[in-house]
């Protein structure tokens, strides 16, 4: 029997691809009193760092008789170079022959999401 970790959420360095984690190596318990050979996929050992996004962590235990038990666990390391706080005013003039238009037009903005910019 071998139990992983609950899922690890984590946030990348500032303006990296990567973020750095630990967890506790599953341990393995076989009835027969003899250690499993306990294998993982990707061949990780904590502490690491982990690229940006959901990585999946698998571990396997096998016993002298090639009976085998594998749990998983996920890594998810957000990026954080798209978080912002922004705050704008813009005030729009517009001149006309007949009257003047005053137009204040405010936001602030605070986000986890990229910040899309189109023309």
């Amino acid at each position: 029997m071998i139990t992983c970790p609950n899922n690890i959420t984590g946030e990348a360095s500032e303006d990296e691809n990567v973020g750095a984690v630990w967890w506790e190596i599953p341990a393995a318990v076989d009835n027969s009193g003899f250690l499993p050979t306990v294998t993982v996929v990707p061949a990780l050992i904590p502490p690491v760092s982990v690229p940006i996004g959901e990585n999946l962590i698998t571990y396997t235990a096998e016993d002298s008789n090639k009976n085998k038990a594998k749990c998983s666990f996920s890594i998810i390391i957000r990026g954080n170079f798209f978080r912002y706080s922004l705050m704008q005013s813009v005030t729009l003039v517009f001149l006309s022959t007949i009257m003047i238009i005053i137009i204040i037009y405010s936001f602030n903005v605070q986000s986890d999401t990229p910040l899309n910019v189109y023309r």
